[in-house]
């Protein structure tokens, strides 16, 4: 091999490697992983709410979101913060609050907080609702996934 044919070789790889980190948009995989994340917690969230037998709540905030009780306030329960406290987080004893990874937003559509009764199906108001809830989605450039919560059975999904 000649010098001119390992020049050629060397440009053209240097070519492929410039048009694939062009491609990859690590955010894709990372709202994939987000959404996968949130769905993951409302299912906690649901367990959570079943086995301390109180009402509680996913509510969405500027950046993440957190897990308050419905009714704040009880002493001797999980449930003995303020309102607007989020609660401990059982598998790690520290506060259920999580930020969404950089470059991760939340589509204008997206409910304010999603509530749940102490078996883990949705409610609002306290009332068992008698359709789907209006769905999570997660936007990073022009990528978006959804985290859907069936009103029967509170089966959360991302599709």
């Amino acid at each position: 091999m000649t010098y001119l044919e390992f020049a050629i070789v060397v440009l053209l790889v240097a070519i492929l490697a410039t048009v694939a980190i062009v491609q990859f948009q690590p955010s894709h995989a990372n709202v994939a992983f987000q959404a996968d994340r949130l769905r993951n917690d409302i299912r906690h969230m649901q367990t959570a709410a079943i086995a301390w037998q109180q009402s509680l709540k996913l509510v969405k905030t500027a950046t993440g979101y957190q897990v308050e009780c419905v009714t704040p306030n009880q002493s001797g329960t999980p449930c003995n913060g303020a309102s607007g406290t989020a609660v401990k987080d059982p598998a790690t004893s520290q506060d259920f609050v999580v930020s969404l990874e950089t470059g991760i937003a939340w589509h204008a559509s997206s409910p304010s907080s999603l509530e749940v009764d102490m078996l883990g199906r949705p409610v609002s108001g306290g009332t068992l609702l008698t359709s789907d809830p209006t769905p999570f989605q997660l936007i990073a450039d022009e990528v978006s996934w959804t985290v859907s919560i069936k009103h029967t059975t509170g089966f959360v999904s991302v599709p």
